[in-house]
Protein backbone atom coordinates (compact mmCIF):
# COMPACT_ATOMS: atom_id res chain seq x y z
CA UNK A 1 0.00 0.00 0.00
CA UNK A 2 1.80 3.36 -0.96
CA UNK A 3 1.90 5.82 1.48
CA UNK A 4 -0.86 8.87 1.16
CA UNK A 5 0.74 12.16 -0.16
CA UNK A 6 0.02 15.39 1.84
CA UNK A 7 -2.54 17.86 0.22
CA UNK A 8 -0.97 21.15 0.03
CA UNK A 9 -2.97 24.47 0.39
CA UNK A 10 -3.50 26.28 -3.48
CA UNK A 11 -3.42 29.40 -3.36
CA UNK A 12 -6.78 31.36 -4.62
CA UNK A 13 -7.55 31.40 -8.10
CA UNK A 14 -10.32 33.29 -8.83
CA UNK A 15 -12.10 36.37 -7.57
CA UNK A 16 -14.70 34.56 -5.21
CA UNK A 17 -12.08 32.34 -3.58
CA UNK A 18 -10.14 35.22 -2.59
CA UNK A 19 -13.17 37.13 -0.53
CA UNK A 20 -13.63 34.28 1.25
CA UNK A 21 -9.70 33.93 1.93
CA UNK A 22 -10.20 37.46 3.16
CA UNK A 23 -13.00 36.84 5.24
CA UNK A 24 -11.04 33.97 7.03
CA UNK A 25 -8.38 36.04 7.52
CA UNK A 26 -10.25 38.74 9.16
CA UNK A 27 -12.27 36.53 11.66
CA UNK A 28 -9.04 34.96 12.70
CA UNK A 29 -7.14 38.88 13.31
CA UNK A 30 -10.45 39.37 15.14
CA UNK A 31 -10.03 35.69 17.54
CA UNK A 32 -6.49 36.21 17.73
CA UNK A 33 -6.96 39.83 19.32
CA UNK A 34 -9.86 38.85 21.58
CA UNK A 35 -7.55 36.08 22.76
CA UNK A 36 -4.72 38.29 23.53
CA UNK A 37 -6.71 40.74 25.24
CA UNK A 38 -8.14 38.17 28.18
CA UNK A 39 -4.40 36.71 28.24
CA UNK A 40 -3.52 40.31 29.19
CA UNK A 41 -6.32 40.84 31.97
CA UNK A 42 -5.59 37.44 33.61
CA UNK A 43 -2.31 38.30 33.60
CA UNK A 44 -3.15 41.89 34.74
CA UNK A 45 -5.54 40.69 37.42
CA UNK A 46 -2.81 37.36 38.79
CA UNK A 47 0.46 39.02 38.30
CA UNK A 48 1.99 36.72 40.99
CA UNK A 49 2.10 33.89 38.64
CA UNK A 50 4.28 35.65 36.22
CA UNK A 51 7.46 35.36 38.76
CA UNK A 52 6.02 31.62 39.38
CA UNK A 53 5.92 30.38 35.67
CA UNK A 54 9.52 32.44 34.76
CA UNK A 55 11.12 30.31 38.17
CA UNK A 56 9.41 26.50 36.73
CA UNK A 57 10.81 27.76 33.17
CA UNK A 58 14.48 28.44 34.35
CA UNK A 59 14.23 25.43 36.58
CA UNK A 60 13.14 23.07 33.59
CA UNK A 61 15.86 24.90 31.39
CA UNK A 62 18.57 23.88 33.46
CA UNK A 63 17.27 20.14 34.09
CA UNK A 64 17.51 19.72 30.36
CA UNK A 65 20.70 21.83 30.18
CA UNK A 66 22.67 19.60 32.90
CA UNK A 67 20.55 16.13 31.13
CA UNK A 68 22.06 17.08 27.62
CA UNK A 69 25.76 18.01 29.57
CA UNK A 70 26.01 14.23 31.05
CA UNK A 71 25.35 12.83 27.96
CA UNK A 72 27.59 14.64 26.27
CA UNK A 73 30.21 13.72 28.84
CA UNK A 74 29.15 9.93 28.87
CA UNK A 75 29.55 9.96 24.65
CA UNK A 76 32.99 11.52 25.22
CA UNK A 77 33.91 8.61 27.39
CA UNK A 78 32.26 5.93 25.02
CA UNK A 79 34.14 7.49 22.26
CA UNK A 80 37.33 8.00 24.18
CA UNK A 81 37.12 4.35 24.70
CA UNK A 82 36.02 3.06 21.25
CA UNK A 83 38.59 0.32 19.79
CA UNK A 84 37.54 -1.66 16.60
CA UNK A 85 39.13 -4.93 15.78
CA UNK A 86 39.17 -5.73 12.38
CA UNK A 87 37.16 -8.85 12.11
CA UNK A 88 34.27 -6.09 13.56
CA UNK A 89 35.14 -4.08 10.73
CA UNK A 90 34.96 -6.74 7.93
CA UNK A 91 31.58 -7.71 9.24
CA UNK A 92 30.40 -4.22 8.78
CA UNK A 93 28.13 -2.61 5.94
CA UNK A 94 29.96 0.22 3.72
CA UNK A 95 27.43 2.51 5.76
CA UNK A 96 28.19 0.71 8.63
CA UNK A 97 31.88 0.91 7.76
CA UNK A 98 31.04 4.64 6.89
CA UNK A 99 29.28 5.64 10.62
CA UNK A 100 32.40 3.70 12.03
CA UNK A 101 34.68 6.24 10.46
CA UNK A 102 32.91 9.39 11.80
CA UNK A 103 33.07 7.25 15.41
CA UNK A 104 36.74 7.09 15.24
CA UNK A 105 37.10 11.02 14.12
CA UNK A 106 34.78 12.05 16.66
CA UNK A 107 37.06 10.08 19.30
CA UNK A 108 39.80 12.11 17.69
CA UNK A 109 38.42 15.19 18.36
CA UNK A 110 36.80 15.82 15.06
CA UNK A 111 33.34 17.28 14.70
CA UNK A 112 32.54 14.83 12.23
CA UNK A 113 29.19 13.83 10.69
CA UNK A 114 27.97 11.49 8.18
CA UNK A 115 26.86 12.49 4.62
CA UNK A 116 27.49 9.48 2.52
CA UNK A 117 24.58 8.92 0.31
CA UNK A 118 24.32 8.69 -3.58
CA UNK A 119 25.77 11.01 -5.40
CA UNK A 120 27.25 12.58 -2.50
CA UNK A 121 30.33 13.77 -4.69
CA UNK A 122 33.11 11.71 -3.27
CA UNK A 123 32.41 12.88 0.52
CA UNK A 124 30.90 9.69 3.10
CA UNK A 125 32.25 12.12 6.43
CA UNK A 126 32.99 15.48 6.92
CA UNK A 127 34.72 16.77 9.66
CA UNK A 128 35.46 20.07 11.44
CA UNK A 129 38.92 20.17 13.79
CA UNK A 130 38.21 22.33 16.02
CA UNK A 131 41.99 22.58 17.87
CA UNK A 132 43.57 22.86 13.98
CA UNK A 133 40.67 24.87 12.71
CA UNK A 134 40.76 22.17 9.51
CA UNK A 135 37.96 20.78 7.71
CA UNK A 136 38.11 17.18 6.94
CA UNK A 137 36.76 15.02 3.85
CA UNK A 138 36.83 11.20 4.11
CA UNK A 139 36.19 8.79 1.55
CA UNK A 140 35.17 4.86 2.46
CA UNK A 141 35.62 2.19 0.73
CA UNK A 142 34.72 -1.31 2.45
CA UNK A 143 35.55 -4.32 1.01
CA UNK A 144 34.55 -7.95 1.75
CA UNK A 145 36.78 -9.66 -1.15
CA UNK A 146 40.06 -8.23 -0.43
CA UNK A 147 39.62 -5.67 -3.27
CA UNK A 148 42.22 -3.14 -3.98
CA UNK A 149 41.28 0.86 -4.05
CA UNK A 150 42.60 1.71 -7.66
CA UNK A 151 43.59 5.69 -8.92
CA UNK A 152 39.37 6.59 -10.03
CA UNK A 153 38.84 6.81 -6.18
CA UNK A 154 41.85 9.18 -5.67
CA UNK A 155 41.25 11.64 -8.76
CA UNK A 156 37.41 11.67 -7.42
CA UNK A 157 38.33 12.94 -4.14
CA UNK A 158 40.94 15.11 -5.50
CA UNK A 159 38.89 17.11 -7.41
CA UNK A 160 35.74 17.23 -5.03
CA UNK A 161 37.33 17.45 -1.63
CA UNK A 162 38.31 21.31 -2.17
CA UNK A 163 36.54 22.49 -4.38
CA UNK A 164 32.85 21.48 -3.85
CA UNK A 165 33.01 20.48 0.27
CA UNK A 166 36.03 23.58 1.01
CA UNK A 167 38.02 20.72 2.74
CA UNK A 168 41.98 21.18 3.86
CA UNK A 169 42.66 17.68 4.28
CA UNK A 170 41.36 14.71 2.51
CA UNK A 171 41.90 10.92 3.42
CA UNK A 172 40.92 7.72 1.78
CA UNK A 173 39.55 4.79 4.51
CA UNK A 174 39.63 1.17 3.63
CA UNK A 175 39.85 -2.12 5.03
CA UNK A 176 41.77 -3.69 1.78
CA UNK A 177 44.91 -1.86 0.11
CA UNK A 178 45.78 0.31 -2.47
CA UNK A 179 47.07 -0.18 -5.92
CA UNK A 180 50.78 0.85 -6.50
CA UNK A 181 49.23 3.82 -9.11
CA UNK A 182 46.24 4.74 -6.25
CA UNK A 183 49.67 5.31 -3.78
CA UNK A 184 51.71 7.54 -5.90
CA UNK A 185 49.15 9.80 -7.47
CA UNK A 186 47.40 10.27 -3.94
CA UNK A 187 51.29 11.62 -3.05
CA UNK A 188 51.43 13.32 -5.70
CA UNK A 189 48.11 15.03 -4.93
CA UNK A 190 48.19 15.31 -1.70
CA UNK A 191 45.95 12.82 -0.59
CA UNK A 192 46.10 10.80 2.41
CA UNK A 193 45.40 7.09 2.42
CA UNK A 194 44.03 4.48 5.10
CA UNK A 195 45.04 0.57 4.61
CA UNK A 196 44.58 -2.03 6.17
CA UNK A 197 47.49 -1.69 8.48
CA UNK A 198 46.81 2.05 9.21
CA UNK A 199 43.23 1.00 10.07
CA UNK A 200 44.47 -1.61 12.88
CA UNK A 201 46.63 1.06 14.44
CA UNK A 202 43.56 3.29 14.17
CA UNK A 203 40.84 1.35 15.28
CA UNK A 204 42.38 -0.95 16.91
CA UNK A 205 45.44 -0.06 18.77
CA UNK A 206 43.70 3.62 19.14
CA UNK A 207 46.26 5.56 18.01
CA UNK A 208 45.23 9.56 16.88
CA UNK A 209 44.51 10.06 13.04
CA UNK A 210 46.73 12.89 13.75
CA UNK A 211 49.22 11.04 14.53
CA UNK A 212 49.43 8.69 11.78
CA UNK A 213 49.17 10.88 9.11
CA UNK A 214 51.68 13.17 10.34
CA UNK A 215 49.32 16.35 11.41
CA UNK A 216 50.12 19.16 13.37
CA UNK A 217 49.47 22.42 13.99
CA UNK A 218 52.09 24.55 11.66
CA UNK A 219 54.30 26.96 14.04
CA UNK A 220 54.26 30.31 13.75
CA UNK A 221 56.77 31.77 11.82
CA UNK A 222 58.58 35.19 12.76
CA UNK A 223 58.88 37.62 9.61
CA UNK A 224 62.45 37.86 8.05
CA UNK A 225 62.80 41.03 7.99
CA UNK A 226 61.14 44.35 10.04
CA UNK A 227 57.73 45.55 8.37
CA UNK A 228 56.58 47.97 10.74
CA UNK A 229 57.36 51.88 10.15
CA UNK A 230 60.41 53.60 10.73
CA UNK A 231 61.43 53.73 14.50
CA UNK A 232 58.73 50.97 16.02
CA UNK A 233 60.06 47.86 17.43
CA UNK A 234 59.52 45.01 15.45
CA UNK A 235 60.12 41.17 16.10
CA UNK A 236 62.33 39.70 13.59
CA UNK A 237 64.23 36.34 13.58
CA UNK A 238 67.31 38.13 12.53
CA UNK A 239 69.45 40.33 14.55
CA UNK A 240 68.45 44.05 14.18
CA UNK A 241 72.11 44.97 13.40
CA UNK A 242 71.88 43.01 10.34
CA UNK A 243 68.74 44.88 9.06
CA UNK A 244 70.52 48.27 9.84
CA UNK A 245 71.06 50.72 6.86
CA UNK A 246 75.29 49.87 5.77
CA UNK A 247 77.14 53.39 7.44
CA UNK A 248 78.78 55.06 4.24
CA UNK A 249 82.47 54.82 3.88
CA UNK A 250 83.09 58.53 4.74
CA UNK A 251 81.29 58.52 8.15
CA UNK A 252 83.15 55.30 9.40
CA UNK A 253 86.30 57.57 8.78
CA UNK A 254 88.15 59.21 11.40
CA UNK A 255 87.53 63.01 10.87
CA UNK A 256 90.85 64.01 9.58
CA UNK A 257 89.97 67.55 8.66
CA UNK A 258 89.35 68.55 11.89
CA UNK A 259 86.22 69.75 11.38
CA UNK A 260 83.22 68.34 13.64
CA UNK A 261 79.60 67.07 12.65
CA UNK A 262 81.33 67.16 8.61
CA UNK A 263 82.46 63.66 7.32
CA UNK A 264 82.44 65.03 3.76
CA UNK A 265 85.09 66.59 1.69
CA UNK A 266 84.39 69.76 -0.05
CA UNK A 267 85.68 68.89 -3.35
CA UNK A 268 83.84 65.40 -3.32
CA UNK A 269 80.82 67.23 -2.70
CA UNK A 270 81.11 69.18 -5.64
CA UNK A 271 81.99 66.74 -8.15
CA UNK A 272 79.15 64.58 -6.84
CA UNK A 273 76.94 63.52 -10.21
CA UNK A 274 74.34 65.89 -10.72
CA UNK A 275 70.94 64.09 -9.72
CA UNK A 276 68.88 66.32 -11.17
CA UNK A 277 69.83 66.41 -14.67
CA UNK A 278 68.28 63.79 -15.90
CA UNK A 279 68.55 61.64 -20.01
CA UNK A 280 65.81 60.77 -21.85
CA UNK A 281 66.00 56.98 -20.63
CA UNK A 282 65.51 58.18 -17.19
CA UNK A 283 68.69 57.28 -15.28
CA UNK A 284 71.28 60.33 -14.37
CA UNK A 285 73.17 61.80 -16.55
CA UNK A 286 76.35 62.36 -14.16
CA UNK A 287 78.49 65.17 -15.53
CA UNK A 288 82.18 65.21 -16.04
CA UNK A 289 84.29 65.22 -13.19
CA UNK A 290 87.22 67.81 -12.51
CA UNK A 291 90.14 66.82 -11.68
CA UNK A 292 90.72 68.65 -8.58
CA UNK A 293 92.60 67.81 -5.20
CA UNK A 294 91.50 69.21 -1.94
CA UNK A 295 94.20 70.13 0.05
CA UNK A 296 92.92 69.42 3.47
CA UNK A 297 92.22 65.40 1.66
CA UNK A 298 95.56 65.90 0.14
CA UNK A 299 97.56 67.01 3.45
CA UNK A 300 95.26 64.04 5.53
CA UNK A 301 96.78 61.64 2.98
CA UNK A 302 100.16 62.61 3.47
CA UNK A 303 99.50 62.44 7.20
CA UNK A 304 98.21 58.56 6.19
CA UNK A 305 101.03 58.06 4.72
CA UNK A 306 103.55 59.31 7.25
CA UNK A 307 101.73 57.08 9.88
Amino acid sequence: MSPRRRRRLRPPSDAGEWVAAGVVALVAAVLLRALFEALAGFLAANWLIIPCLVAVAATAAAVVLRARSAARRARTARMAALRLSLTEVDALSPTGFELAVRDLMLRDGIAARHVGQRGDQAADVIGHDLNLDLVWVAQCKHTTTGARVGTRVVYEVSGTAGPIHGADLAFIATNGTFTRDAAKNAARLNIHLIDRDTLHLWATEGHSLHTLLNIRPLPLRLPTRPTGPPGSRTISSRPESQWAAPHSRLSQAPDLHGIAGEGRCEVAERDRPCRAARAPGGSASPRRRRRTTCPRCSRAGEAGRDL
